[in-house]
């Protein structure tokens, strides 16, 4: 498993798939082939993904009307999106020290709140880095309610052999990528 790498935007309609927060039921109200973007052909795999999560609300484009499907999602992308399936909260003063005036600024510090992200040792979070499929495990995991637990690795799970045990991901990707009740 890759975890370090970054994947492209047109991979982000896999969030369609959070059955907790904005239900299978909610998002087929949706459905939709049809979108705006300029650069999200009609017959291209994720269209259905992405026409769908923008009807909803839960995805939108660039100022210039296209979506990027070919482009890295940055943390700040994937963190603002993930805050649409909350009820919105109010913010303090910021955690992170690289964040003032930036567009997500208010979405980075609610995933914050929520214990959804925890950024850097250093302060920082990053907004414009692309996000690795690690990070986007564990923002995905906190959208899901799943607490990674360290101590409890249940018998017969899947685990990733080049995925290292002491990694900070291991039990991201473990509990990420394993089957729930």
């Amino acid at each position: 498993m890759k975890t370090a790498q970054s994947d492209p935007r047109a991979t982000l309609p896999a969030l369609k798939s959070l059955p907790s927060s904005i239900g299978s039921e909610a998002l087929e109200a949706f459905k939709t082939t049809e979108n705006t973007f300029t650069d999200v052909d009609s017959d291209a795999w994720y269209n259905l993904s992405v026409s769908t999560l923008a009807k909803a609300g839960v995805i939108s484009g660039y100022p210039d009307g296209s979506f990027n499907p070919n482009g890295k999602i940055t943390r700040a992308e994937l963190v603002s999106i993930a805050t649409r399936f909350f009820t919105t909260i109010e913010v303090g003063d910021s955690k992170f020290s690289d964040i003032a005036g930036h567009w997500a600024a208010k979405a980075i510090d609610e995933a914050y709140i929520k214990g959804i992200i925890k950024g850097y040792s250093d302060g920082t979070f990053r907004p414009d880095q692309a996000v690795t499929r690690a990070e986007a495990m564990k923002i995905v995991n906190g959208i899901l309610g799943r607490p990674i637990d360290t101590c409890v690795l249940i018998e017969g799970i899947k685990l990733w052999p080049d995925v290292a045990s002491d990694a900070w991901y291991y039990y991201v990707v473990a509990e990420a990528t394993n089957a729930h009740r």
